[in-house]
């Protein structure tokens, strides 16, 4: 599976990659919302699920997500489930326009790996 870690923190990036790896997974990268949708539309390797923190610098999580999944621009690639992965208090973030229907689910990181596999299937069996 390849997954798409969007997040401005380097250090945090690196320790995503690192427990995605020990579960199997290939990882990419992009900073912010702009540079990712930039991979998405330019890059033939597509990721199936994109991990997403919510501050960023630029094009923050929420930005991102409207422009990915409500701009008809981007249709083709509003299918690709994405997780919410953020040091934040996910139960107080607040989306609008019901942004949050458009998200397959959240996790708190940080996160073990061994927890990250469970986590992962649950969200994308759930949906």
């Amino acid at each position: 599976m390849k997954v798409l870690l969007i997040d401005d923190n380097l250090s945090d990036n690196r320790l995503s990659q690192i427990a995605f790896e020990n579960i199997g997974y290939y990882t990419l990268f992009a900073i912010n919302g702009k540079d990712a949708i930039t991979k998405i539309t330019t890059n033939n390797e597509l990721p199936d699920l994109i991990f997403l923190d919510i501050n960023m610098p630029v094009m923050n999580g929420v930005e991102f997500i409207k422009e990915i999944k409500t701009n008809k621009k981007y249709s083709q690639y509003s299918n690709i489930p994405i997780v919410i992965f953020t040091g934040l208090d996910i139960e107080f973030i607040e989306f609008e326009n019901d942004l949050d229907k458009h998200i397959a689910g959240k996790i708190v990181k940080p996160v073990k790996s061994s927890e990250l596999k469970i986590k992962i299937a649950k969200i994308l069996n759930d949906n």
